[in-house]
């Protein structure tokens, strides 16, 4: 269990687990965001068919979405040049590593590649 350090008395209290977002939850909020207004948003997950998957892929690569929403299963063998941001949503989830094929996937085209990271909500105090 995670635990970290009451201020006030010293002793160890337990930080209660954060809930995970699903693509859909995320991709369904992005869609509602009035700065991307306009975009295109889809969603990439390892569950989907793997014809799916490609389908959704491909209107990426070929710049018909605009905002992809995502997984890890983008960590390994996807190479989009035209993707140029990404940010990660609860970084301190991965590892290192895991962080480092991320960024790998964005930058290699001709734009220069921006990620960013979204670390976990500090606890509030008791």
């Amino acid at each position: 269990m995670i635990t970290t350090e009451a201020e006030s008395e010293g002793d160890e209290a337990p930080v209660p687990p954060r809930p995970l977002k699903s693509v859909t939850a995320v991709s369904a909020e992005l869609a509602e965001e009035p700065s991307l207004a306009g975009l295109s948003v889809e969603v990439l997950h390892g569950r989907m068919p793997p014809e799916e998957k490609d389908a959704v892929m491909g209107r990426f690569q070929r710049g018909e979405t605009d905002v992809l929403v995502s997984t890890t299963v983008v960590e390994v063998g996807v190479d989009v040049p035209n993707a140029s941001v990404m940010v990660v949503m609860d970084a301190d989830r991965f590892g290192v590593s895991q962080l480092h094929q991320l960024r790998g996937r964005i930058g290699r085209g001709g734009f220069p590649g921006s990620a960013s990271s979204s670390p976990a909500p500090t606890p509030s105090p008791p």
